[in-house]
């Protein structure tokens, strides 16, 4: 699928799981975008890049870090480098990637926001899953799992982003400040808006 349907859809199910919103979301992205590290051309070697970067900085610049840049770095770029070998929906999109993606997660950044990134990985295997190449979950097994209902790029993916989006905006609403106000208006405007169409 497309890398706007994978950080859409990770998003919307990272804040359904009660991530913190904004500070779950780039997790989120980062994590749906990862899997994707082994096609040249996706969002995922952005993502990748700042992730790098991340285990590289010094750790007077990011006091989250709970082991030093060496063991992350050496992490990282063992991922990126399976990534690099295989082939497309090979290593990262199977449990063994999930592990090497979160353990490195977890030495550049602690356990702060882990949910939203794990989300956000095993919704981008997910939604792989729901294409006819499916994802090899249990790699190095060639054997591949899925349940093929969507063409990438087709308009059920077209559907299932413009949905995700509309979920991660109505639940970015319902999770602000200005919720509480608009629930407890919502009856009276109801009521106001039957009444014009009564008349």
């Amino acid at each position: 699928m497309k890398d706007t349907t994978h950080a859409f859809v990770a998003v919307a199910a990272a804040m359904a799981a009660g991530a913190p919103s904004p500070g779950g979301i780039m997790p989120a992205v980062l994590g749906s975008w990862l899997p994707d590290t082994d096609t040249p051309y996706s969002m995922a070697w952005a993502a990748g890049a700042v992730w790098l970067a991340a285990a590289r900085l010094p750790a007077s610049l990011k006091p989250a870090l709970k082991a030093g840049k060496v063991e992350a770095t050496i992490v990282v770029v063992a991922y990126l480098a399976l990534a690099l070998l295989g082939r497309h929906r090979g290593f990262t999109h199977s449990l063994a990637g999930f592990a090497a993606a979160a353990g490195s997660y977890i030495l550049i950044f602690g356990f702060q926001a882990l949910l939203p990134f794990g989300v956000g990985y095993f919704s981008h295997l997910l939604l792989d899953a729901m294409t006819p190449a499916g994802v090899p979950l249990y790699w190095p097994s060639a054997q591949r799992f899925g349940f093929p209902l969507v063409r990438t790029g087709g308009f059920v993916e077209y559907l299932i982003r413009n949905v995700a989006f509309a979920a991660a905006f109505a639940l970015a609403f319902v999770k602000s400040p200005l919720w509480p106000q608009v629930r407890e208006a919502m009856p009276v405007f109801i009521h106001d808006l039957m009444q014009m169409f009564r008349k």
